[in-house]
């Protein structure tokens, strides 16, 4: 049999917060979280405008116009020093390297090739990241974001993972 909870939550109001478990909330649900500056990371963080506008009904000294022209001209990898990667554009495609650094769109990798012994540059797009089996990985976008595991195979263009939560492929 199904039994209905028909009582009510208890929660009280602090002026434009509610007070719920000993958590202050908006009326819009968000959490009101007090930490020190130290355990903050700032650096990097780029909110796109619907995160921004998350945060207010109407978005106060945001020219949109500004915000939709800088975005396609930021940085729009997540490439950075020491990853292994591969060309997938250009004359250099399946070409191997690791990357040294990162400027903008622009990266420079040490290709892992015999006779090329300098440091090579590319744009962003021309690469991609380049995974091996027994890497540990945590993915980053898609339908199993957050999920961390082991590769056990690597096919084209993905790989297949052994969940360390689910202990499943």
């Amino acid at each position: 049999m199904l039994a209905l909870l028909t009582r009510a939550l208890p929660y009280s109001h602090d002026g434009d917060f509610m007070i719920f478990e000993g958590n202050r909330y908006s009326r819009k649900g968000f959490l009101f979280k007090s930490f020190a500056m130290s355990a903050v990371i700032t650096e990097g963080v780029k909110p796109t405008l619907s995160e921004l506008e998350k945060f207010e009904d109407q978005p106060e000294g945001i020219d949109l116009e500004v915000v939709t022209e800088t975005t396609g001209k930021e940085r729009e990898h997540n490439l950075q020093a020491g990853d292994n990667v591969e060309v997938c554009e250009g004359e250099l495609i399946n070409l191997q390297g690791k990357i040294l650094s990162v400027d903008g769109n622009k990266i420079t990798i040490m290709p892992k090739h015999e006779d090329l012994k300098d440091p090579l540059e590319f744009p962003a797009h021309e690469l991609r990241k380049y995974f091996r089996m027994g890497d540990h990985v945590k993915v980053i976008a898609g339908r199993f974001e957050g999920d961390t595991g082991l590769i056990v195979r690597v096919e084209e263009n993905f790989v297949i993972l052994f969940s360390d939560l689910t202990m499943h492929e």
